[in-house]
């Protein structure tokens, strides 16, 4: 009986790697795949990783966890960006002063933006339409933009007084609006509003917490933000920047993701062992999951599938071996766990083309 159960996993991997392979190449449509198969084996895409040792740009299979490829970039890479339609992956070396740029179908690092020694390009986000990539200089007070046609930086911006901290960023729909914030230590918290195109700031708020990453809520009405000093994430008009609510969560926020309902926010907790939460944002409370048991392990980076079905968060640290949790979002569970080589931070899903998103 194992040697059957055996043989057909091989054969059921085997045959989706070879449908996906046929996707991208174009031989075939996702529709082509029989509805019920595909919502027993999910949305297809890619799953991009940062990892941070030996410094590189990670990918995997979504559906079966298989690492597909690793390409070799530049040291302490830490954070991901994947502009549209523009075939190519960004990722922030922070140990290297450099942003790495890598060619999504030939997997080459294609080139090799500098920012300077001891910048620390941190946290990245792309625009909507492809155009350019921001990167918080997290050793300074400063965000640079990537023009993407070029692969030069086409502008930086200081956010902040000597001394203080550029971490997180999130970019509104229509890609004319990016919010960045001043946080993750140093000595000036604040949430900055800038022109997109220009990165001419429009706003500013000083607050007394150090407010680490930046999310827009449902209909972008609000700003959610995650609060390291009094473990909390915070929701803020977006018009008055006044706050209107928090949730607490049991560890230092970082990262966030909003489900497509704009009901549930993903949250990487900073603390060990490596925890995430789910927030409600209707009634403002929080379910925890752990990842780990082991003490030294905390969570990376994560992102949702497409159809908010999945989360794909990194867990790291010593103790425990490296791993990607695929998190079911309705069950609120774990509900895979890939194994990584690595030290996993950053995380990207890209999906494959689908003509019914909805029913995976």
């Amino acid at each position: 009986p194992e040697a059957l159960c055996v043989r057909y996993a091989d054969r059921i991997a085997y045959l989706s790697h070879d449908a996906l392979d046929a996707i991208r190449a174009g031989v075939l449509t996702p529709d082509a795949i029989p509805s019920r198969v595909r919502e027993r084996f999910g949305q297809p895409g890619r799953v991009w990783i940062a990892n941070r040792i030996p410094g590189s740009v990670d990918l995997y299979d979504a559906r079966t966890g298989t690492r597909l490829a690793s390409v070799r970039v530049g040291n302490g890479t830490l954070d991901l960006a994947l502009p549209p339609d523009v075939g190519k992956i960004y990722a922030s070396d922070e140990s290297s002063g450099t942003i790495s740029v890598v060619d999504v179908n030939t997997l080459e690092r294609v080139a090799v933006i500098p920012t300077g020694a001891g910048t620390q390009p941190h946290h990245m986000d792309a625009n909507p339409d492809g155009t350019l990539v921001y990167v918080s200089l997290h050793g300074t007070n400063k965000l640079a933009a990537v023009d993407t046609a070029t692969d030069t930086l086409a502008w930086v911006v200081t956010l902040g007084p000597p001394g203080a901290l550029v971490h997180g960023t999130a970019i509104n729909a229509a890609g004319d609006t990016l919010w960045v914030t001043n946080g993750s230590g140093g000595p000036y918290f604040a949430i900055n509003e800038l022109d997109a195109y220009t990165g001419q700031v429009r706003r500013t708020k000083a607050v007394d917490f150090d407010w680490s990453e930046v999310a827009l809520g449902k209909n972008e009405t609000t700003l959610l933000a995650s609060d390291k000093t009094m473990n909390r994430i915070r929701m803020f008009d977006i018009a008055t920047l006044d706050e209107i609510g928090f949730a607490p969560v049991p560890q230092p926020p970082d990262t966030m993701s909003l489900t497509n309902d704009g009901k549930t926010l993903l949250v990487g907790l900073r603390g060990t062992p490596a925890t995430c939460a789910f927030v409600d944002l209707e009634t403002l409370t929080t379910t925890v999951l752990p990842l780990s048991s082991a003490t030294g392990t905390s969570t990376g980076h994560q992102d949702l599938s497409s159809n908010s079905k999945w989360g794909f968060m990194a867990v790291d640290g010593v103790n425990a071996p490296p791993q990607i949790a695929v998190l079911d979002m309705e069950n609120q569970a774990v509900h895979a766990r890939w194994p990584d080589p690595g030290r996993p931070h950053g995380v990207i899903f890209e999906p494959l083309p689908d003509s019914d998103p909805d029913s995976d």
